[in-house]
């Protein structure tokens, strides 16, 4: 059994390596749903290759950034209400492949 900040700490560890195709497939419902909700995309064509590019990656890092704060939250909340389990190494992945489904 780890301390609280023990099992913060092995937590973040693994999600940073978390598979990309996790934080990918998040980012691209998420903006399948933004684009949806917004009927008015018509700046869309006066931004240049360069600047889009730009824009694309920095709300992907956002993604990963909010993906992985609703994972450690998820997994931290598991640990401390069971703390007979804690946290086990590998979790994060069966965590990350439920969201998908939930979120499908």
């Amino acid at each position: 059994n780890f301390s609280p900040k023990q099992t913060l700490s092995v937590i973040a560890k693994d999600l940073n390596r978390l598979q990309p195709e996790h934080h990918t497939y998040h980012h691209s419902r998420k903006n399948l749903s933004q684009h949806h909700g917004d009927n008015n995309n018509t700046g869309s064509d006066t931004v240049n290759g360069e600047q889009q590019e730009t824009q694309s990656q920095s709300s992907f890092e956002i993604s990963v950034k909010e993906r992985t704060e609703e994972l450690s939250q998820i997994l931290t909340v598991h640990a401390m209400e069971h703390p007979e389990m804690g946290y086990r190494q590998g979790m994060h992945e069966i965590c990350s492949y439920l969201m998908l489904v939930v979120e499908m």
